[in-house]
């Protein structure tokens, strides 16, 4: 639910009430987990990333690489980016959680 309230809004407009809220669980039940939005965030972040692994995956299978990358962009697109999208890649910038998150990927599926 977090993820759909960073979509939905943005991460400078999300707030842990909203999120709390989608959750139906109070603010300092979400601050008993995580320390604030930025770990929220990557939390978020590798949840979305094991998402965005099984779209790969299921897109892919049985398909040619044509029609796999477009379903896979199409996928994307629609149902997976949002408002938050842009931002994110702001802040993959300055967040050390969410690059690092990003070099385990690139170095387990590319070897780089």
């Amino acid at each position: 639910m977090a993820h759909e309230v960073f979509h939905q809004k943005g991460y400078q407009e999300a707030t842990m009430a909203d999120i709390a809220r989608a959750l139906g669980v109070t603010k300092p039940t979400i601050y008993h987990y995580f320390t604030g939005k930025d770990d929220l965030l990557a939390a978020v972040a590798e949840h979305e990333r094991k998402m965005l692994e099984a779209i790969i995956i299921e897109v892919f299978r049985g398909r040619d690489f044509l029609t796999g990358v477009g379903i896979f962009f199409d996928t994307i697109m629609t149902s997976y980016l949002g408002k938050f999208a842009p931002e994110s890649i702001a802040i993959t910038t300055r967040d050390e959680k969410i690059r690092e998150i990003i070099a385990q990927d690139r170095e387990q599926f590319l070897g780089i």
